[in-house]
């Protein structure tokens, strides 16, 4: 290439010097261009960037608190509807437990009641058992005073039939002897009897001789 220069001839060399000089500036004023216009467009994507992260931000933050209002107003529904729930069945709970405290105060009367009755049926039982264990203490006197005295009949009712019995026993005895006696007097008469006959029966027949 130096040598087709060193070749040329004068004016051609000059302009082909001019022509080099001219793209040399042209090219170090593209590459200035080119270095410009990377740098502007590097500088409005980056401002793009920021733009767009900005509004990305912007979005997200709205998405977000669209998000955030949406879950705020469903958790103050879900709060409303529970707390209306939690009211409901106070309420409910509340109703119950009057009723039940009305039938338990209704209950508790009438137990009341119950009590004082059974403790007046208790009073009255207890007084009936007192009077019958003093109409017994005095039953079971009389009865140990009865077995006293019937004890004693019977201790002079065997005295007596003991005496009966010695009584009788002396008038079996007295009467045996007297009957024993008598027999022998009867006996004795009979003989005695029975000789006067003889002697008669001799009489009569010595007076008939």
């Amino acid at each position: 290439m130096n040598k087709l220069h060193l070749s040329l001839p004068a004016p051609q060399r000059r302009m082909r010097q001019g022509l080099q000089k001219e793209y040399r500036l042209l090219k170090n004023a593209f590459k200035v261009y080119q270095n410009t216009i990377a740098d502007e467009m590097e500088e409005k994507w980056l401002r793009r960037e920021a733009d767009w992260k900005k509004s990305e931000r912007i979005e997200w933050e709205k998405a977000r608190l669209q998000q955030k209002q949406m879950l705020t107003n469903k958790y103050e529904k879900e709060l409303q509807e529970l707390s209306k729930h939690l009211q409901d069945r106070n309420a409910k709970m509340e109703k119950s437990f009057q009723q039940e405290k009305e039938v338990f105060m209704k209950q508790h009367e009438e137990d009341l009641e119950k009590i004082a009755e059974l403790q007046k049926c208790r009073e009255q039982l207890e007084a009936g058992i007192r009077e019958k264990e003093v109409k017994l203490e005095a039953a079971m006197t009389g009865l140990q005073d009865a077995q006293n005295e019937l004890q004693r009949e019977k201790t002079k009712n065997l005295l007596l039939e003991r005496s009966i019995k010695q009584r009788i026993a002396a008038v079996e005895e007295k009467h045996q002897i007297t009957a024993a006696s008598l027999h022998e007097e009867n006996v004795s008469l009979r003989h005695k009897l029975v000789e006067k006959n003889e002697e008669v029966f001799s009489r009569r027949v010595q007076g008939r001789i």
